[in-house]
């Protein structure tokens, strides 16, 4: 809860006043560069998190294809998920990938 309190406390406070002022050119600006914001940070999470998680050819592959499959075809996210994990249960006794292994 503490974790979500405060962005949802600003969100009632702040979405009434944008809603007034929503066809100024100053709060339009903001709303884009907060869009901006938004998407580089997630980007950069996503950068860090696949730097972390990919750590040889399968796990490189599977990313790869996952991302295909859910840009082509919209496959749902939670599928994508069990499908990876699925073939990660079944490629981890064969390959015995060193890197997962915290030292």
């Amino acid at each position: 809860m503490g974790i979500f309190l405060p962005s949802f406390l600003l969100i009632l406070i702040v979405a009434p006043i944008l809603m007034r002022y929503r066809t100024s050119p100053n709060v339009q600006g903001f709303i884009k560069g907060a869009y901006a914001a938004a998407i580089g940070t997630i980007l950069g999470a996503c950068v860090l998190l696949g730097r972390i998680a990919i750590g040889d050819w399968l796990t490189a592959l599977v990313a790869l294809v996952s991302l295909v499959v859910l840009f082509r075809w919209k496959v749902s996210n939670p599928l994508l998920v069990a499908a990876a994990a699925i073939i990660g249960l079944i490629a981890f006794p064969l390959l015995k990938p060193e890197w997962i292994f915290v030292k």
